[in-house]
């Protein structure tokens, strides 16, 4: 970072699985995934080999079939569960 140059990566959701990429410090979901399932692919690029990343994710009404499975999934992780959700 140094150089004022910073590594990003944009992709679709096939680089939730299968791609392996070191060092992701932050996902970050435009768009939900449909599914808990997609959600977690999603940001298990982050943390990995016991590193710690971050994941944002931009909810919409249209995303409430998710915020069930999401909220207890951020329980069962020891997150905070935003109020919205």
């Amino acid at each position: 970072m140094k150089d004022g140059k910073v590594d990003i990566l944009i992709s679709t959701n096939v680089a939730a699985r299968g791609i392996d990429v070191d060092s992701v410090a932050h996902v970050i979901n435009y768009s939900a995934p449909s599914t808990i399932v997609d959600y977690i692919h999603r940001i298990g690029r982050t943390g990995r080999a016991g590193e710690k990343g971050y994941a944002t994710t931009f909810l919409t009404p249209n995303d409430s079939p998710l915020y069930f499975d999401l909220s207890k999934y951020l329980l069962k992780c020891e997150q905070k569960v935003p109020k919205e959700l």
